[in-house]
């Protein structure tokens, strides 16, 4: 198999991935919380700005090149019937709250990749819902766990970025340090790996120019004092 066989054949794989995209969107969210939050200065996750994040997602979700123009009021109603029976309680439904904090997804050149294939337009809105509900768990388990977490989070990271203070990191890489951190050191299923380059390529979308490098090298330093404190308990 030539070079180009090869990139193709991997783009393919990588496209069929339904879960980490699922995640990755997740994780997208749960940064453009963070920074709100922040911006706020708040470490309350409101009912309004989940809602905002629901939208987004769904957004996200109807990237997928196999899908059809959807109608996006009847996957989230979908969504919110499958919510209500479901672990996630629901709360009051309030009017939705613009902010003009949003981060912006760049245009993305290759669009080659190819995707999972969606189902036929009759199940369309109950796919994209169950896309959703699994999206939407994973944002809101990263936000929370920031949320609750934030003090011993902050502990972490100054113990990882040597010379540098919180205050004097930029919004978002400081966002996205701590987004990474929590993930690495308290979700299961995920290693310090592939958290490490979400966190870079989010950096590369949404950072500066030294974003990603630097977010690189705070998380890697950070499981690296992981590592030994794993080996001392």
């Amino acid at each position: 198999m030539d070079g180009d066989s090869k990139r193709k054949s991997r783009k393919k794989r990588r496209g069929r991935g339904g879960p980490h995209k699922e995640r990755t969107y997740a994780r997208i969210c749960a940064l453009q919380a963070l920074y709100q939050l922040e911006s706020i200065q708040t470490w309350e996750f409101s009912s309004d700005l989940q809602e905002n994040l629901k939208l987004l997602l769904c957004d996200l979700l109807t990237e997928y090149p196999a899908l059809s123009p959807i109608d996006i009021e009847s996957a989230i109603a979908e969504f919110q019937a499958a919510k209500a029976t479901d672990e996630i309680a629901t709360d009051d439904e309030d009017d939705l709250v613009e902010d003009d904090t949003i981060l912006v997804m760049p245009e993305d050149e290759d669009t080659e990749e190819v995707q999972e294939v969606a189902p036929d337009d009759d199940d369309q809105n109950e796919w994209l819902a169950t896309k959703l509900q699994s999206s939407f768990d994973y944002m809101a388990k990263l936000v929370e766990g920031v949320c609750a977490e934030h003090d011993t989070i902050d502990d972490w990271i100054v113990k990882a970025a040597t010379n540098w203070r919180l205050e004097r990191m930029g919004r978002l890489d400081r966002c996205l340090i701590r987004l990474g951190a929590y993930e690495m050191m308290r979700c299961e299923n995920v290693t310090p790996a592939i958290v490490i380059n979400e966190a870079v390529e989010l950096a590369k979308l949404f950072g500066q120019a030294e974003s990603p490098r630097f977010v690189n090298g705070v998380l890697d330093k950070l499981k690296l004092i992981a590592g030994k404190e794993s080996e001392n308990e």
